[in-house]
C-alpha cells in the first residue's frame, strides 16, 4: 500500500511539473487599432551573429496585396566573437519607421520610461528562456502572438545555438513569423 502512495505521488508530481513546462502564447494587442488586414504569409529566418545574415528588411503587403508594413528584425545590440545578447523584431507601416511607431507594442508613447514583457514582445533575448513573465521578459522559446488592427503577427524562436563561452549570448537562431488575419 505503501510503494503504490509513493508511486502515484511520484506520477502525480511529474504530471503537475510536465503540465507547467508547456507554454501557452504569449498574447499582446498593439496600439494601432482599425480594419487593415494582412496577406497571409510565413517566414523562417535564420539569423546568424554576422554580416549579411544577421538581420532583415522585409516589405509585407496587405490583403490587397500593396506594400503597406516593413518587418524589421536586428540583433539587439552589436555582434562580437562570442555572439549577440538576441534579437529584436520590429514591424511599422511604410514610411513610419521610428521606434514610437513600432506595430509590435501595446503603446506608442514617446515618453514611456517603464518596459515589462507586455510592452516588448518582439525582444527575443538569450537569458529569458528560463525566466519567468514577472522578470520583465517573454522567455525566449515562448510564442508571441501580436494583434494588429485586424490582423496578427505570431513570433516564434527555434533553432538556437548559444556561444561556447556563455549562454547569455547568442550564435543563432531563426526566428518565424506568421501573418494571418484568423487566430484560433
Amino acid at each position: 500500500m505503501r510503494q503504490v502512495t509513493f508511486k502515484s505521488i511520484l506520477i502525480l508530481i511529474w504530471f503537475l511539473v510536465s503540465q507547467t513546462s508547456v507554454t501557452a502564447d504569449f498574447y499582446v494587442e498593439s496600439w494601432k487599432k482599425g480594419p487593415a488586414r494582412i496577406k497571409e504569409k510565413r517566414f523562417k529566418f535564420q539569423l546568424v551573429c554576422n554580416g549579411s545574415k544577421g538581420s532583415v528588411d522585409l516589405k509585407i503587403k496587405d490583403e490587397k496585396n500593396q506594400d503597406r508594413f516593413k518587418l524589421i528584425i536586428k540583433p539587439a545590440e552589436r555582434c562580437d566573437k562570442d555572439g549577440v545578447l538576441g534579437w529584436t523584431v520590429l514591424l511599422f507601416e511604410l514610411g513610419k519607421e521610428s521606434y514610437e511607431q513600432n506595430l509590435l507594442k501595446p503603446t506608442n508613447d514617446p515618453h514611456q520610461d517603464f518596459f515589462t514583457a507586455v510592452d516588448i514582445p518582439g525582444f527575443f533575448l538569450a537569458e529569458p528562456e528560463r525566466t519567468p513573465l514577472s522578470s520583465g521578459m517573454v522567455p525566449l522559446l515562448q510564442p508571441r502572438v501580436i494583434k494588429i488592427e485586424s490582423f496578427y503577427c505570431i513570433l516564434k524562436a527555434t533553432d538556437i545555438k548559444y556561444s561556447e563561452i556563455s549562454r547569455s549570448k547568442i550564435r543563432s537562431l531563426a526566428i518565424e513569423v506568421y501573418f494571418t488575419n484568423t487566430y484560433k
